[in-house]
Parts: structure tokens; C-alpha cells; sequence
């Protein structure tokens, strides 16, 4: 989610200042006026955001889950904090999740 954001911002970024470069379809078609798709893409964004807006304060759960090894043990939950610091201690294990 927080990609599409980013590319999000991007394109509108981009688009304000007439660069195509990230849709080669358009060159064609291109017109002289862009503040129709910028005005589309940033509604988009601001929607996109609403909609989602849950899932930005799990951020740092989604986090643990998906690198615990690169989370910090003061910034988990307490009730965490003791397996946490059990799984990045452990060689073995690291050593996997890296692999994968």
C-alpha cells in the first residue's frame, strides 16, 4: 500500500511538471494540458488514503511480522518484547529469515 502511495505522489509530481516518462502509452496521445490526470491522480491518492487509513496505525505491527529482525525491542509492544529479543539473539534463526 504505502508503494502505490509513494508512486502515487510520483506520478502527480511528475505530471504537474508535464514528465511522462512512466506512461511510454501516452507519448502518442500526449496533450498540452495534464491538470485533467494530475486532478485524477491526486483525487485518486486522497481517496486511496481514506480508504486505508486503518491500516496506516498497524504500520509498525505489519512491520514486526514482515522484518522482526530489524524492529527495535523498545518500540514493540511489551508483550512482545521478551520473544523478540529471544528471535533476534538466536543465530540459527537469522540466518534463515535472511535466506529466505
Amino acid at each position: 500500500l504505502c508503494c502505490f502511495e509513494i508512486k502515487l505522489r510520483l506520478w502527480e509530481n511528475q505530471l504537474q511538471e508535464k514528465n511522462i516518462v512512466h506512461f511510454p502509452t501516452s507519448k502518442a496521445n500526449y496533450p498540452d494540458d495534464t491538470a485533467t490526470y494530475v486532478n485524477f491522480i491526486s483525487d485518486l491518492r486522497v481517496q486511496f488514503s481514506a480508504r486505508f487509513v486503518d491500516v496506516q496505525k498497524y504500520k509498525s505491527d505489519f512491520k514486526l511480522l514482515a522484518a522482526p529482525f530489524d524492529v527495535s525491542v523498545d518500540d514493540a509492544p511489551e508483550l512482545v518484547q521478551m520473544e523478540l529479543v529471544d528471535l533476534q539473539s538466536n543465530g540459527l534463526l537469522m540466518s534463515k529469515f535472511r535466506d529466505c
